[in-house]
């Protein structure tokens, strides 16, 4: 079955590239005040020529703008797939990479100087974004046409430290390979500190993410989810699949639950069932966070942020016993 985004056909002007349209993005430029930012941003013009920033002239300026970039970073130019497959969307543009882009754009501090995760990449927005900020980031998905055109717009915009990598989703730590997409040892240790995940979709996400989670010293998600409501035969009513299963994996019973002495973010709850997968999250009004994109904020789009999981209490003793 084929989908189309519809945010793609409303943003902006979309210009043909043979079989790809290209989005062009109007984003606010850094705004972190140390000189080391400038020098480690790299990007290409659409010609696939260097361009190098440099600060604007303070001729004829009473107050130069020491931080400020040519005119020419401000502007994002991205591959996207005009339709595709359900199991290859990531190629499109989706509503929830532009909020996780809003979000990160007006709290940087959230990012700043760690290494970030994201699973399930897409188009590359997010990342190109959020690496200006963070110390390292890594731009993963398990489906290669989707690496492959997110790494071609990484390439030809300004970006920080980035490392494009295949993940598969099934697997809680990724192995040492060759490969363009392969990880390095360096890189796989990198992956296991990183302190900050950001995700969109949540259905294929859930046991990924738990199980980072459970063997993360330090961790925090933020995740965007959007309610699509669909009417299933089988039961002859209206659902969501993917909102539903992570709204019923979310721990509702914040006067029970209690903090386990092992790692900060693992609770447990005595009212929560112990054959399930809980998470300790709480949503972030989207209205807080401005709008820097042309597009509809559906009542659909929800933002939150995950700080733990719930843990039975066999779970956090062999924990803390491999942590000895």
């Amino acid at each position: 079955m084929r989908v189309s985004s519809e945010v793609q056909r409303g943003l902006l002007q979309t210009i043909q590239h043979s079989s790809f349209p290209t989005l062009t993005l109007q984003i606010p430029s850094p705004n972190k005040s140390d000189d080391g930012l400038r020098s480690s941003l790299s990007y290409e013009d659409p010609d696939g020529d260097l361009i190098v920033p440099r600060k604007k002239s303070n001729v004829r300026r009473k107050r130069p703008n020491r931080n400020a970039l040519v005119t020419t970073t401000n502007l994002m130019h991205l591959r996207v797939a005009a339709s595709s497959d359900v199991d290859e969307c990531g190629t499109q543009l989706w509503r929830g990479a532009l909020l996780l882009s809003e979000l990160l754009l007006d709290n940087n501090k959230l990012i700043e100087d760690v290494s970030v995760l994201e699973v399930g990449c897409g188009i590359g927005l997010v990342a190109i974004i959020a690496s200006r900020y963070s110390r390292i980031f890594f731009a993963t998905d398990n489906d290669l046409e989707t690496l492959k055109l997110t790494q071609h717009n990484i390439d030809r915009n300004v970006h920080g430290r980035i490392r494009v990598r295949h993940l598969d989703w099934t697997d809680l730590t990724p192995v040492e390979r060759n490969g363009i997409f392969g990880w390095t040892s360096d890189e796989l240790t990198a992956f296991q500190s990183a302190s900050v995940i950001l995700a969109r979709s949540t259905l294929q996400f859930l046991k990924f993410l738990y199980g980072r989670f459970n063997k993360s010293e330090f961790l925090v998600m933020y995740l965007t989810v959007e309610k699509r409501v669909v009417f299933a035969i089988d039961t002859m009513s209206s659902i969501s699949l993917g909102y539903d299963v992570f709204q019923q994996s979310i721990c509702s019973h914040p006067n029970i639950r209690t903090k386990t002495v092992g790692k900060s973010h693992q609770y447990q709850c005595s009212a929560c069932d112990r054959n399930q997968r809980y998470f300790v999250a709480s949503p972030i009004p989207v209205i807080s966070i401005p709008q820097v994109f042309q597009y509809v904020r559906m009542t659909t789009l929800e933002l939150w942020r995950v700080d733990g999981i719930i843990v039975n209490e066999n779970e956090s003793i062999v924990d803390k016993k491999s942590a000895v």
